[in-house]
């Protein structure tokens, strides 16, 4: 499809000009099922979902109605709440596959949607398929932004949890975490049982038998309120987790900071480094032949290695793929590979 049209059909839908919409697709038959932007927004009527277009939805729904169930997901995904309800109205069968879309949302670290979804009957605390469920969604999407939304409410929608500092922490709660800290000020030193999932987890969660302290989990999603409360109260900024029985993973806070992708875990790197953390901390991971990774591989090679080492290393995994400012920064600081 001509790329000047997909254009046209896009700017017509995000000026809810229906005529147009209409024009093209009468002029063009298979346009109704092109992705008009990327795969994953998908063809016109998931587009217009997407944009919160309910006109056009409501339009392109009986052009086509058999892309109603990604259309749906995509608003959901987007917090599109007139237009969720509106397909879900339309297309009641829809209700069955609720758990489904909540994993979306979840995610994608975007709230909005949570409630309408608890509401219309999905289970916040269903299991997915491959065993994890929406709560491992939002704690690994290796974001900060959104996540304490998106937790607190799953947390209003009934989700099941285990209570405890890590929660605090992953729900923005640094309140309820000094509280914990006031009741038992060894929190700060004692590795973590927690364990964010079956398939997820990062550098730690999906590993069992590698145990972080609380700091480090606030360096791998980038809690810096939370980062420098504890340090406050006497948190080591070079403490390591408890490694596997390999000795592998005895990463200190700052491999976590560094190994998350975007920059939401800048400010947490910068708070160690200013509170005495070591840049040229070496520690054990396994070196496949493709490159450096965290938790698994196969054939692996076990080396130590520096944060700064770990960053420029890592494989392409945009789960775990560190900010050039955070490269910068070690190496304004001295740090060797």
């Amino acid at each position: 499809m001509d790329e000047a049209i997909l254009n046209n059909l896009d700017q017509a839908m995000r000026n809810d000009d229906l005529a147009t919409v209409a024009t093209l697709l009468d002029e063009h038959p298979d346009l109704i099922s092109t992705p008009v932007r990327s795969r994953s927004w998908g063809p016109p009527l998931s587009h217009a979902a997407n944009l919160g277009k309910l006109n056009i939805v409501a339009a392109l729904l009986r052009r086509h109605p058999a892309d109603v169930e990604h259309a749906f997901g995509r608003a959901c995904l987007q917090g599109q709440l007139a237009v969720a309800r509106y397909l879900l109205a339309q297309s009641p069968a829809l209700g069955e596959g609720l758990e489904s879309a909540l994993f979306g949302p979840c995610e994608a670290l975007k709230p909005a949607a949570i409630p309408l979804l608890i509401e219309l009957g999905a289970d916040p605390n269903a299991v997915w398929e491959h065993g994890g469920t929406v709560l491992d969604m939002a704690i690994c999407s290796y974001m900060w932004e959104g996540r304490p939304a998106t937790i607190e409410a799953l947390v209003q929608g009934g989700l099941d949890f285990e209570d405890g500092p890590e929660m605090d922490i992953h729900r923005g709660r640094a309140d309820a975490l000094a509280a914990r800290l006031d009741a038992d000020p060894e929190l700060v030193h004692r590795p973590s049982n927690f364990r964010a999932g079956k398939e997820y987890g990062g550098l730690y969660g999906g590993a069992p038998l590698i145990r972080p302290t609380l700091l480090h989990i606030c360096a791998e999603f980038g809690a810096v309120e939370e980062a420098r409360l504890l340090l406050d109260r006497g948190a080591d900024p070079n403490a390591r987790c408890v490694p596997d029985e390999a000795g592998i993973g005895d990463q200190t806070p700052l491999f976590h900071a560094v190994a998350s992708n975007k920059n939401h875990a800048f400010p947490v790197l910068e708070l160690l480094v200013e509170k005495g953390a070591d840049p040229n901390a070496r520690a054990t991971v396994r070196v496949p032949r493709t490159g450096l990774q965290s938790v698994q591989s196969d054939d692996p090679v076990l080396e130590q290695v520096t944060p700064l080492g770990y960053a420029l290393n890592y494989p392409n995994n945009e789960h775990h793929k560190p900010h050039p400012d955070a490269i910068e920064y070690l190496q304004m600081r001295d740090g060797r590979v």
